[in-house]
């Protein structure tokens, strides 16, 4: 796989080069074509291959959901790669093309750190609603938090060596 995305940059840095020194940096339709293909394979590749390995995976719904939504981001990074692409194709001023051309980069950014900054998140409001629920551990870290209550009937029996009623001062 890894290959695969080294081919896929080779090809568009050799393109790219080729075009600025053959036509002063002027970017033609092929280069936008050839960068919307490959942004395109390697998104929808990013996409299925995480989606395809929890596939298995034994997650709580609202875990599997979170996961699935952050690889799915990704698919933004087509959308503005889509939009690049119609700039280069079309006579559109360079100034727009550089533009998207920062947003895609900013938003690639984003999509690649959005795992670390949801599961951050995640666990921080886990950990507040668990607090919330269950009240203040007094500030230790190490505290021992019960999440699960279990109800116990108790049954009063005589004992062999107490006389129930006797003893123990309970009106019959």
């Amino acid at each position: 796989m890894a290959m695969a995305f080294c081919l896929m940059w080779i090809g568009l840095v050799a393109q790219k080069s080729y075009t600025c020194y053959r036509n002063h940096c002027t970017m033609k339709s092929a280069v936008g074509i050839a960068q919307l293909v490959t942004d395109t394979i390697s998104d929808i590749v990013l996409v299925i291959i995480p989606l395809c390995m929890l596939r298995g995976a034994k997650l709580p719904k609202n875990e599997r959901i979170l996961i699935s939504c952050v690889f799915s981001a990704s698919l933004l990074i087509s959308l503005v790669s889509v939009v690049l692409s119609v700039f280069l194709c079309t006579a559109a001023p360079a100034m727009w093309s550089v533009i998207v051309a920062h947003v895609q980069a900013a938003l690639s950014l984003s999509v690649c750190n959005l795992l670390v900054i949801a599961t951050f998140a995640y666990r921080v409001f886990r950990e507040f609603r668990s607090s919330a629920l269950v009240g203040s551990t007094g500030g230790d870290s190490n505290a021992v938090r019960f999440t699960t209550v279990v109800s116990v009937q108790a049954q009063l029996t005589s004992h062999p060596s107490c006389d129930y009623r006797d003893r123990c001062n309970v009106a019959g």
